[in-house]
């Protein structure tokens, strides 16, 4: 007898987005690598920063179920009802903290979460909210483990960490995107307040991965030696790996892919309390310099092991796969 057809998947997103930057990218990525794959799933993608709507919608039109990683709320809300009024089963991964946006932006969000067919949330408190107007919404953890060979650094990474090292000072790092801003005008890295901080720190090193070079650019030229900006392509994973401690100065965030991470690698590790968290790490107030000096004291005594607590992002995708059918 002859097995049912499997739907095809259409992975939406900025498919080509450098791997190792930022917590999308390596969630598509890592998505990629160890579930969608052609001897297991039926799928094709879209990069929605490269094709033009037609073609994005031409996609939509032939597939049977579409899986967004969109951050845009008007993206999100243009894409949700395309696969309405074609009739096909969405899947929108909400990469970030649900109703982080002001006034219009969280009114087109709020309409795309009703109108999606499976909202998938990073945190308790998003998906608490979504919830409550949409019964499918569902709670899945953004990290996904690493693929074979993503934690080697390019040679001239390591060059520059070695040395970095070779002070044998604590050395803490911290990760950017682009430099961006919240709608109020908070600075979503905080790289402003730790340069701040650590610039009156000579005892500990601060990394800044930085690969776009935007902080570099802000900063050429006027950093103590404790301080240094990597920019360019790195392995996230690889640099971590490296690290003493590493520090999120968020005030907003979804799951913090580079937090999971970061306790993975058994790495202490700083986090704004702007979300819930997983256990393990060490909590601190967002720019605020009392509570983040406590919280480096607590974590560079801590004597217990650091790990990460919680299942490997994979498992909950490959069971909602299975649920909605592209997965046999």
């Amino acid at each position: 007898m002859e097995g049912k057809k499997k739907k095809l998947l259409l992975i939406s997103g900025n498919i080509e987005y450098i791997q190792h930057v930022g917590g999308v990218g390596m969630h598509v990525h890592r998505l990629l690598e160890r579930l969608v794959k052609p001897e297991v799933i039926d799928y094709t993608t879209s990069d929605y920063k490269k094709e033009g709507f037609i073609a994005q919608f031409n996609k939509i039109r032939k597939a049977d179920v579409i899986h967004l990683h969109v951050s845009n709320p008007y993206m999100r809300l243009v894409y949700v009802m395309a696969t309405r009024l074609l009739g096909k089963k969405c899947i929108l991964t909400v990469h970030g903290n649900y109703g982080r946006f002001n006034g219009i932006k969280n009114r087109a969000d709020k309409l795309a979460m009703k109108l999606v067919s499976v909202p998938v949330l990073i945190n308790k408190e998003s998906f608490e909210k979504v919830r409550e107007f949409n019964n499918n919404a569902v709670l899945l953890p953004a990290f996904i483990l690493p693929v074979e060979g993503e934690e080697v650094l390019s040679n001239d990474a390591k060059i520059i960490i070695d040395r970095i090292k070779e002070t044998g000072k604590t050395l803490f790092i911290t990760s950017t995107n682009h430099r961006a801003f919240t709608d109020d005008g908070k600075e979503i890295y905080g790289i402003e307040f730790l340069v701040d901080y650590f610039s009156k720190q000579d005892s500990y090193q601060l990394l800044v991965l930085d690969p776009f070079s935007e902080y570099k650019q802000v900063y050429e030229g006027r950093l103590p030696d404790n301080i240094t900006i990597l920019s360019g392509a790195y392995s996230f994973c690889g640099a971590v790996k490296m690290a003493d401690v590493v520090v999120r100065n968020t005030p907003t965030d979804g799951d913090a892919f580079s937090v999971k991470e970061a306790l993975w690698l058994h790495k202490p590790t700083i986090v704004t309390d702007a979300v819930s968290r997983p256990e393990g790490v060490f909590l601190f107030h967002y720019n605020d310099e009392h509570s983040f000096e406590q919280a480096i004291r607590t974590a560079l005594s801590n004597k217990e092991e650091i790990k990460l607590k919680e299942e490997d992002g994979i498992d909950g995708y490959r069971r909602l796969y299975k649920q909605i059918g592209v997965i046999a």
